[in-house]
């Protein structure tokens, strides 16, 4: 037998469309003190609830409820699916512009135990069990960014047995009470930020802090794109974003100087950006879509970064391309290749290619002020990495 106290905010009610439940349940006697003062003396208001099973059902006190002055009685409702059992307390018949407080007492017949996996009343969680505790104990040995991946299932296991029909905030608010139960530091907090089009600030999410090494990382949960749309019932996964890469604009257009530039340095190379290349090549429709195919085949592109197009001024056609990773001089020597055989030359009247590099972590500003320094760069700035884990 468990008993399980929490403490919870009563600042605003949630409620929920009734579902009935695959077993009958209904409630012995509401006991309620009269109204009475607030035993915490607090200006913001807490509760104290006590949970507890008996052979009878599941036994709940709530102490200290918060109430309007002329309530004679106490309305107790409640819904029980997939484990999630949803319980609405209200004080009647309150009109009353004074509060005062009551500790109210009810027993659900036919629930045990084992059936209940969370207790939520008035919106917000009162108890959670995990047989053996089993899920704490996994969950919270996973609270590292290596494998942190291992809790996805946790987590959306919590999700299914949510209300249908609640909205993205309430998801949210479940999954940050939810979250913070459990016995270690998850630190579960909800995201805020500012609506690009009515200006107004809202939540939009959901964060973790996970280990990574030594450092304290802040992740998000990445909820699931179904048809084309976010889905608030299940996550994807995790996302979190590092300071660790700069975008130079050099002065180059010539691909041979820009390799020349990114070998003389020790960093990686995330992305070349801005390449722009003329072919002379005999070409129609099919011939360059052929070109366009070998090009993204390459290990060095991206299938979305690969373009062109025929008659581009003075050439029979002109491929539009990005290169990744190539800080590698063998992905270096296979691209002088490829321009010649596909006979390109550098659009020197075009874009100036831009290079990213990855750098260490948090030390953007340093560099931008090394870059700019060189006199065949226009400007450099420090950008984020978005990292996906699945």
């Amino acid at each position: 037998m468990k008993k399980i106290s929490v403490l919870l905010s009563l600042a605003a009610f949630l409620t929920f469309s009734c579902v009935k439940s695959d077993k009958e349940q209904h409630f012995l006697d509401v006991n309620f003190t009269p109204c009475l003062q607030s035993k915490a003396k607090k200006a913001e208001h807490s509760s104290n609830v006590d949970v507890k099973f008996t052979n009878n059902g599941v036994q709940i006190k709530f102490y200290d409820f918060v109430v309007t002055c002329d309530f004679t009685s106490i309305n107790v409702t409640h819904t029980f699916v997939n484990g999630v059992l949803n319980i609405t307390q209200q004080g009647y018949p309150n009109q009353a512009n004074c509060i005062c407080y009551t500790d109210v007492s009810y027993t659900i017949n036919g629930i045990s135990q084992n059936e209940v996996n969370v207790i939520f009343i008035n919106g917000e969680q009162v108890y959670c069990y995990n047989d053996d505790n089993q899920d704490d104990v996994d969950f919270c040995s996973c609270l590292n960014l290596e494998e942190i991946n291992k809790t996805i299932p946790i987590i959306n296991e919590f999700m299914a047995g949510l209300p249908n029909g609640i909205s993205k905030e309430q998801t949210f608010e479940y999954l940050e009470t939810w979250l913070n139960s459990f016995p270690c530091d998850v630190d579960a907090k909800i995201l805020w930020g500012i609506d690009m089009i009515w200006g107004q600030e809202q939540m939009y999410g959901v964060a973790i802090s996970v280990e990574d090494n030594e450092i304290l990382r802040e992740i998000e949960l990445d909820f699931a794109i179904i048809n084309n749309a976010i889905n608030y019932s299940q996550i994807a996964g995790f996302v979190y974003y590092k300071q660790d890469a700069i975008h130079v604009k050099t002065q180059y257009a010539d691909i041979d100087n820009v390799f020349e530039f990114i070998n003389s340095l020790d960093f990686d190379v995330k992305e070349i950006q801005g390449g722009t290349y003329l072919s002379t090549m005999e070409a129609n429709a099919e011939t360059l879509q052929q070109v366009i195919n070998n090009l993204k085949a390459k290990p060095y592109t991206r299938d979305t970064w690969v373009t062109g197009h025929l008659n581009w001024y003075n050439a029979n056609f002109v491929i539009f391309i990005n290169l990744y990773g190539m800080k590698n001089t063998d992905y270096q020597a296979d691209w002088k290749e490829t321009m010649i055989e596909y006979e390109f030359t550098n659009y020197l009247s075009g874009p100036r290619h831009i290079v990213v590099f990855h750098i260490p972590e948090g030390t953007g500003e340093q560099w931008e002020i090394v870059f700019t320094g060189y006199d065949f760069v226009d400007w450099a700035e420090l950008s984020y990495t978005r990292y996906i884990i699945r």
